[in-house]
């Protein structure tokens, strides 16, 4: 199968950054941006609507997601049972600041989030993205709580 024939569909309320953008080219050479900038109430709508479509085209799909863990499972789950892929695409800490300095970042490469720090402060986090990666499985490992 050819690289144009390839879709990433990514599921975020925000757009990929630049180097994110310039990473999926060098990977992908030849693609389709499809963004989903939507709240997702049901993997399977996802899947209906957005995935299986270009799936039955002939397409090779790639899921970026950024959403709960227990959706990004059950995409997983889907992906291995009907053929497309889910990747993560992670991002490294590099700053942490007190809520109110300046903080300095670059907005082609990291994104800056509110947090709060071990000991309880309020801070401002910066990270950088590092990388894609395929997710080839999640695994819960439970334990009992019954006495």
């Amino acid at each position: 199968m050819s690289n144009s024939k390839v879709i990433v569909l990514w599921i975020s309320k925000h757009n990929p950054l630049k180097c994110e953008v310039e990473e999926l080219n060098r990977l992908l050479g030849n693609y389709k941006l499809v963004i989903y900038p939507h709240q997702v109430m049901k993997v399977e709508f996802i899947y209906k609507n957005y995935i299986k479509p270009y799936l039955d085209k002939g397409y090779r799909v790639i899921v970026v997601p950024v959403l709960p863990l227990w959706m990004i499972y059950k995409l997983v789950q889907l992906g291995k049972e009907f053929g497309f892929e889910v990747w993560f695409a992670e991002m490294e800490p590099v700053l942490e600041v007190p809520v109110g300095q300046d903080v300095p970042y670059d907005p082609d490469c990291e994104v800056i989030q509110r947090t709060v720090t071990e000991d309880g402060r309020e801070a401002i986090r910066v990270s950088r993205f590092k990388r894609f990666r395929k997710i080839k499985d999640i695994v819960f490992v439970y334990e009992d709580l019954d006495k």
